[in-house]
């Protein structure tokens, strides 16, 4: 039978080792810039580009030299009608999408005509398939010649196309 006094001292030699417990270093991989690559080392070597970094200054007189003037640039997009390169939008919705009202009502404040189509019935279903459209709401912008200018799934993303000039973010 072990007495008190070796119980602990045993406690205490078990502190003493939990105290001084040391593992082996574990690598850990990250998919960091498109290939799994070690965390430890991602970042090796961004010092030194950073020296070497150039900034975009707007206001270069290179940029002069080219011939772009950016204060009349900002002039004409000010002046710019809303959604002026937008001409139709392709908006695809389902009755079950908590989303979807929000960019309903946006769109019908726009200028610019648009078609709604239903994903949940079939036809809408196989339009969303052909089109590759994944989720409800996916607006598809048109330009002028019917080539698709770009997709958008929420009012955040449709207004900084300019459709409408007031928010009506909420």
């Amino acid at each position: 039978m072990r007495t008190i006094a070796e119980i602990d001292a045993e406690i205490a030699k078990v502190k003493q080792d939990m105290v001084n417990v040391r593992g082996t270093e574990t690598e850990v991989y990250a998919r960091i810039v498109g290939y799994y690559r070690s965390v430890r080392n991602w970042n090796k070597g961004k010092k030194e580009e950073f020296k070497y970094r150039k900034m975009f200054d707007p206001l270069n007189p290179k940029i002069a030299e080219c011939g772009f003037d950016l204060q009349q640039a900002e002039a004409k997009t000010e002046n710019m009608p809303a959604g002026a390169f937008v001409e139709s939008i392709e908006l695809f919705v389902s009755p079950n999408c908590p989303k979807c009202p929000k960019v309903r009502d946006y769109c019908a404040q726009t200028a610019v005509p648009v078609t709604e189509i239903n994903v949940s019935d079939s036809e809408g279903f196989e339009k969303a398939a052909a089109k590759e459209v994944c989720a409800a709401p996916t607006a598809i912008l048109y330009g002028r010649d019917g080539q698709e200018l770009a997709r958008a799934s929420s009012v955040e993303e449709l207004h900084a196309f300019g459709l409408v000039r007031e928010s009506i973010i909420a």
